[in-house]
């Protein structure tokens, strides 16, 4: 350490100790997950008390979270799990969904769309396309005689929508009332029905075609989005690359925590420069310990936070996505509902009868 750094006497929080942080270096990503999770969500209970009207229970959960972290920085799931029933962490703290999910493959950045999900993006759309497209339909399937979700059902349904695209009077009309008009809004992408800019959007995928052909054509519909997107929000696509080794050599999680003083009561009041000695001090046989100061602390390891920090967060959100993927993979999608009978309509083309 540098004989200026030395020279320097302050105070000192008296629950924070270096050596507690030393065992991040061994948590993998699910745990790295549940450290910048839990304090995620304490700065959204903080940033709820000074911008919103207090809630005791956040406060007090909040209060509840920060002696913890104080005791032990690291923190483990397993006493997580004990200290707080598994409703309480499902409600307040959003950030830990893949930990607490019980599919987490529905929260990996790239699932089968969910039932909840779909009626959920139904519910985004505009009005006034949704309003039309349920009118359309209602319309239409009073006419369809077939048994509901058989081919036939199908088939009848497509015909109608394709006379009602071209010419409705070529439809038979059992309707006194006016034949609702096809919306060309239909034929676009959900996105463009929604006033609400959605980081989840949904696809259809031909599942019986080649991976090559699907990846390809994904990439350009994702692309696609985004262009469409970014006239509306700044929509960040770089994917960060701070590997866990760079989030413990930095320091991340106690520069947050150091940081936290200035919200607490009792806190002690900590310049850049002094978080930046303690976070990285000369200590004898850690060799992995830098000798950084408060120059690369402002301009690196700050903004590393501030961006894992952030409402709208790239690099939180790529975590939270590989957490997903890494629980999800001991175990297959569940099995359907002992009522549906899943069934692959194969195409009836020429070759297929001409084989039969």
């Amino acid at each position: 350490m540098s004989g200026s750094r030395q020279g320097k006497n302050f105070q000192i929080p008296s629950w924070f100790k270096l050596d507690k942080y030393d065992k991040q270096a061994v948590l993998d990503l699910p745990g790295w997950l549940l450290q910048f999770g839990v304090r995620r969500d304490i700065l959204r209970f903080i940033n709820a008390h000074y911008v919103e009207s207090s809630d005791p229970l956040k406060d007090a959960m909040c209060s509840q979270l920060i002696d913890l972290i104080h005791r032990d920085p690291i923190l483990q799931w397993d006493h997580f799990l004990k200290k707080y029933p598994q409703p309480a962490i499902q409600l307040l703290f959003p950030s830990l969904a893949p930990l607490h999910s019980l599919h987490p493959r529905n929260e990996m950045a790239v699932h089968p769309t969910t039932t909840e999900e779909l009626f959920r993006f139904e519910l985004s759309l505009h009005p006034v396309p949704r309003d039309n497209a349920m009118g359309l339909y209602a319309q239409i399937l009073s006419d369809v005689e077939a048994e509901e979700d058989s081919p036939s059902f199908f088939n009848e349904l497509d015909v109608r929508l394709k006379f009602r695209k071209c010419d409705p009077s070529l439809e038979a009309d059992h309707h006194a009332e006016e034949k609702v008009p096809y919306d060309p809004m239909m034929s676009q992408p959900l996105y463009c029905s929604s006033e609400r800019t959605e980081r989840n959007i949904l696809f259809t995928v031909d599942v019986s075609l080649p991976d090559k052909l699907l990846v390809a054509q994904f990439r350009d519909s994702v692309q696609r989005a985004r262009n469409y997107f970014s006239k509306a929000v700044d929509m960040s696509t770089h994917l960060p690359t701070n590997q866990p080794v760079n989030w413990t050599n930095e320091q991340l999680l106690a520069y947050f925590d150091l940081s936290l003083e200035e919200y607490l009561p009792h806190g002690v009041p900590l310049s850049q420069s002094k978080i930046a000695e303690l976070i990285w001090p000369n200590r004898p046989g850690k060799a992995t310990d830098k000798n950084w100061d408060v120059d690369h602390l402002t301009s690196t390891t700050s903004p590393l936070v501030e961006e894992m920090m952030a409402e709208y967060s790239a690099a939180f959100w790529v975590l939270q996505a590989s957490v997903a993927a890494i629980l999800a993979k001991p175990s297959l999608d569940a099995e359907p509902s002992a009522t549906i009978t899943p069934c692959f309509q194969r195409p009836k083309t020429r070759r297929n009868r001409w084989r039969k």
